[in-house]
């Protein structure tokens, strides 16, 4: 993620994630992700960068990698990063007091909640940049 001025070393204020795995100890075949998302300028915090950035990573793992199901792995203080990941369709499906960190899955029955977010995002803004 980049600010606008051209330089993407000096302007970049955070990084989003996909770490793909197979899931083949169910018994259905599905490709699953970890998504995972980091807003390390503080001042940027709280601007709906993450909330865009995490959608369009997640919109991009459906439709070009062909992606069945999401998991985080959040700690259980993050409040903001719990909030994000609900607010788009994650939904809690473990909990680890060893690394004191909560799981949250989206499946495909829920990918909708994706879609209208990223069509919220783009009535509201004249362009959504992705940089792949």
């Amino acid at each position: 993620m980049y600010d606008k001025s051209g330089n993407e070393i000096e302007s970049m204020i955070g990084d989003t994630n996909l770490f793909i795995s197979q899931d083949d100890c169910q018994e259905e075949f599905k490709s699953l992700a970890e998504a995972e998302i980091m807003i390390a300028e503080k001042q940027e915090r709280g601007k709906n960068f993450g909330l865009e950035a995490l959608c369009l990573i997640i919109e991009y793992g459906i439709k070009e990698l062909n992606l069945e199901q999401f998991e985080a792995k959040i700690k259980c203080d993050n409040k903001p990063s719990i909030k994000l990941f609900e607010k788009i369709g994650f939904k809690e499906s473990a909990r680890s007091e060893v690394f004191d960190e909560i799981t949250f899955t989206l499946a495909k029955d829920r990918f909708t909640v994706i879609e209208n977010m990223i069509m919220s995002l783009s009535t509201n803004k004249k362009v959504i940049e992705v940089k792949v």
